[in-house]
């Protein structure tokens, strides 16, 4: 029984999923003192009623007589909140509830009185298709963690196919952590660590395309992840970037709950749309198989789709619905000029459009013999970062190392310049998409010299006003200026203060083009301006029309049949 509940009260009734023992007693209880909730509680039991006979006749999907019940239960709390002050002074029966305006925010009393004694600050987050979620901080240890409520009282799934023990063994330094879980009482939920960060899908709506640098760590990590869960026998659908957080050390995060494989009478309708983008055939039409083997070859073939998306910018099937996405997977499979065509995109490097070739192939059985074999191919691709930005990414994960919190640090560094001072949030949703907001100034610090046009439309944004390139160069500004003081190389590693001020400096005179920029005080530390430059490695790697590209084979083992040509491979194509 969780902390804060008691048999003896209509919470634990509720608890114990005795909902309807709970509702008859309180209606028995209030009938001369609220008269005005009898009806109330009336309907909620013709709904019960109502629902009951659905599932016992089957004429109702179980989605929907899940969601029924959750909202009865809700509506329920919601009554008993409005009663209790009245109801206490004439019975001792059952403890106080605190008041709720909205549903979510009598959930939120609910699990507070269920956990109290063991976190503090708890808000709700989110919602998801399967999941409430609510941030808190465990009282002794101060960690943040997320409390995952189940919206639908099934979890038997879960818990007759020992999905709950093997994800309890999980360790990964990219998977999410699972810390505890109630599946005895209602709510039903899960604790796992809180990450803070913005998911893949959002980062590359915003910025666009990845250079290769990035994007192939990422790819290597990511696939890393779907190797050791395949090694381990976790059964899931596929990874989609919306289930990819990125966070504040630019690391990809998944929690295995969200790729758990959905049954396919639960699967939503826009969670489809999303698979037709990255799944592989064989996953996208339900023909399923857990074998190890299976598992990996559609690892493939999603891993690639993402990878496509990353380096173009584009979705490889594009549609915005889904009849237009299906007929765009079909032409990909069937018309071999469109084939040719995707895979000839400018952004794409000849060599891993090979590579991608050969892991989106219809049939599994052409596909490379593993995950491991791709990820081998893909990561002897060459992809050289600049020794600044190198530079600048070393510094930045070594401030994370020395700061308690260099998010917090920024903000503070921040909002203390008068330009700022009036735009610090107040609310919790203020609150998250300032950190979803740092993530983004993260990724495209990292990724100036290809974001460019991004910069440029960010500062067009609000025509007439002259002041958002401006304070898009400020926050640079600030950042640097936090990065100086957590940074313990910085006082004697003048090539570091260069790489930073260098980037300062392209970042202004990109914008400077869009919108004009007033000056600010530079600071003391800092070098006189130098001229911008841009990187060589990374604009070669991504422009350099075919006719002129270096040779790569010199960076290849012999006779390596993993490393085909895109000629060699053109056979898996008939």
């Amino acid at each position: 029984m969780p902390e804060g509940s008691d048999n003896n009260t209509l919470e634990g009734l509720v608890c114990q999923n005795r909902t309807r023992e709970a509702i008859e007693q309180l209606k028995t209880l209030i009938e001369h003192v609220y008269d005005e909730h009898v009806k109330s509680l009336v309907g909620l039991l013709g709904r019960y009623s109502a629902v009951d006979e659905a599932m016992n006749e089957g004429t109702s999907q179980r989605e929907m007589t899940n969601t029924e019940t959750n909202r009865i239960r809700s509506a329920f709390l919601n009554i008993l909140s409005d009663v209790r002050e009245e109801l206490q002074t004439k019975i001792n029966f059952f403890k106080p509830i605190p008041r709720a305006a909205e549903e979510r925010g009598a959930l939120r009393d609910f699990i507070e009185s269920v956990l109290s004694r063991k976190f503090d600050d708890i808000k709700a987050f989110t919602e998801g298709n399967s999941f409430i979620y609510f941030s808190a901080k465990e009282k002794h240890s101060l960690q943040d963690v997320m409390i995952m409520v189940f919206k639908s009282n099934d979890v038997e799934d879960i818990v007759k196919n020992s999905q709950l023990k093997r994800i309890s063994r999980l360790k990964h330094r990219n998977l999410i952590q699972l810390l505890d879980v109630n599946f005895q009482t209602y709510p039903f939920y899960l604790i796992t660590e809180f990450v803070y960060g913005v998911n893949l899908k959002t980062i590359m709506a915003t910025t666009g395309a990845f250079p290769l640098y990035n994007a192939k760590r990422l790819l290597m990590i990511i696939g890393d992840v779907m190797n050791y869960l395949r090694q381990k026998r976790f059964a899931h659908s596929g990874i989609r970037p919306s289930k990819i957080l990125i966070d504040h050390e630019l690391e990809p995060e998944i929690s295995p709950f969200d790729i758990l494989r959905d049954n396919e009478e639960k699967r939503m309708a826009s969670t489809f749309l999303e698979d037709s983008y990255y799944f592989a055939p064989e996953r996208l039409h339900g023909i399923q198989s857990d074998s190890s083997d299976a598992t990996d070859k559609a690892n493939q073939f999603c891993l690639a789709a993402l990878a496509y998306h990353m380096l173009t910018g584009e979705k490889l099937f594009k549609g915005t619905n889904l009849s237009e996405t299906l007929l765009a997977r079909y032409r990909f499979f069937n018309d071999l000029e469109v084939r040719k065509a995707k895979l000839a995109h400018p952004r794409l490097p000849k060599r891993l459009a090979g590579i991608l070739k050969r892991m989106l192939q219809e049939q599994p059985s052409k596909r490379y013999d593993d995950l491991a074999s791709a990820l081998n191919a893909i990561s002897r691709v060459r992809s050289t970062r600049d020794k600044s930005e190198e530079l600048m990414f070393t510094s930045y994960r070594r401030c994370l190392v020395h700061s308690d919190n260099f998010i917090e640090q920024f903000y503070d560094n921040l909002y203390a310049d008068p330009a700022f001072q009036g735009h610090k949030p107040e609310s919790s949703e203020e609150k998250a998409l300032q950190y979803q907001n740092f993530h983004v100034i993260v990724h495209l610090l990292f990724d100036a010299y290809s974001a460019s046009s991004f910069m440029e439309r960010m500062a067009r944004l609000s025509p007439g006003k002259t002041n958002v390139a401006a304070e898009y160069t400020l926050m640079v500004e600030v950042f640097i200026k936090t990065v100086s003081q957590c940074d313990p190389r910085w006082r004697y590693r003048s090539d570091i203060k260069a790489a930073w001020h260098q980037l300062r400096d392209h970042i202004v005179e990109t914008l400077r083009g869009a919108v004009p920029i007033t000056d600010r005080p530079v600071d003391p530390l800092s070098p006189a301006p130098s001229a911008p430059a841009a990187p060589e490695t990374v604009v070669a790697e991504q422009t350099l029309p075919s006719d002129e590209e270096p040779d790569l084979e010199e960076d290849m083992e012999e006779d390596d049949p993993e490393d085909a040509s895109d000629e060699e491979l053109e056979d898996l194509d008939d």
